[in-house]
């Protein structure tokens, strides 16, 4: 697997196969070899197994490249055939550890990265390259805080000197460093039907199958609310404007317009739509009378009501046409 995110923006403090404790002898206050083996004994023969990044407590801390969590809490507590199928101590001497995840990155390679104040990751959960795992720290048997990084092979091969652990740094191609705290679109993000079936095809084991069948799960209960928030966000959407639309109306009924007959009064537009309907059934009432009259005086009387309707409805309608206007 070619690593592609450093897992924290910060210099090392520690190279690979670095203060080698064989043959070393214990001094408090001699070289830095002989102060760990003071402090640990002879805990790394052949030289440090990882890559040591000095950093304060708290720094994000994010995977090195896209893989399934086989491992994430506590080295004390991690599963004995976990730590035999990744090269670790199980049980209480796991705690050197501190706080540990593990990423099998499906094609037989995986990282680890250890001391963490927290782990934000997990088992059995895919992470993509750059995804923040946990926070560095202090746990385990350490003496400053700082990030232990592992890349290792597998399967492991216990007779080797470095257990199948080899110099993370040679395993980040010269192009594809992307710095901690880079940002990558969503759809590189994610990972891909053929990404995860890759990953399920190399697998093996009861345990590991296991694992797989939480990656599935996990990568389609992500889609799903991806898909959920989606939709909740239409719906949100879609009742701002039914409610803006509804305000919209609402103050436009009751705009105040001048009374047709009634100097200095006023009414709601509202109140001037149901006028307009009544105006219009007096006009044309009206209209039946002036036909219908021969009397003079009753034809007078019923020219002067619809005269009187007909102006009405023509203010009615001046003044929609006018809000029309102005709404437009």
């Amino acid at each position: 697997m070619i690593l592609t995110h450093l897992p924290v923006p910060h210099d090392i403090s520690a190279v690979f196969g670095s203060n080698a404790t064989a043959g070393v002898s214990p001094n408090p206050n001699g070289s830095s070899a002989q102060q760990l083996v003071y402090l640990f004994g002879n805990y790394q023969p052949v030289g440090h197994l990882a890559v040591d990044f000095a950093c304060p407590v708290g720094t994000p801390i994010v995977a090195a490249a896209p893989g399934t969590v086989v491992w994430a809490g506590p080295g004390q507590n991690m599963p004995k055939h976990i730590a035999d199928k990744y090269g670790y101590l199980s049980g209480a001497a796991g705690a050197d550890s501190g706080n540990i995840t593990i990423i099998d990155h499906g094609d037989g390679s995986a990282t680890a990265y250890s001391h963490q104040s927290e782990v934000e990751v997990l088992t059995g959960q895919w992470v993509n390259g750059g995804q923040q795992i946990g926070l560095s720290g202090k746990t385990g048997r350490i003496t400053g805080p700082h990030l232990h990084f592992e890349y290792m092979t597998l399967p492991i091969n216990y007779g080797s000197p470095y257990y199948s652990r080899s110099d993370p740094m040679k395993q980040f191609g010269s192009a594809s460093i992307i710095p901690t705290g880079s940002t990558t679109s969503e759809e590189e993000d994610m990972a891909t039907p053929e990404e995860i079936w890759s990953y399920r095809t190399k697998v093996r084991g009861s345990d590991e199958q296991a694992i797989d069948v939480l990656v599935y799960a996990n990568q389609f209960a992500s889609e799903a609310n991806d898909q959920a928030t989606a939709a909740n966000h239409a719906a949100h959407r879609a009742e701002a404007k039914a409610e803006a639309a509804i305000n919209a109306v609402a103050g436009l009924l009751s705009i105040q317009v001048p009374h047709p007959f009634e100097e200095g009064k006023t009414y709601a537009l509202v109140d001037y739509i149901r006028y307009g309907n009544a105006f219009a059934g007096q006009a044309a009432d009206a209209s039946k009378a002036v036909m219908a009259s021969s009397d003079p005086k009753a034809l007078a009387e019923a020219v002067a009501q619809a005269a009187g309707a007909v102006n009405a409805q023509t203010l009615i309608d001046q003044v929609k046409v006018t809000l029309e206007v102005k709404e437009n």
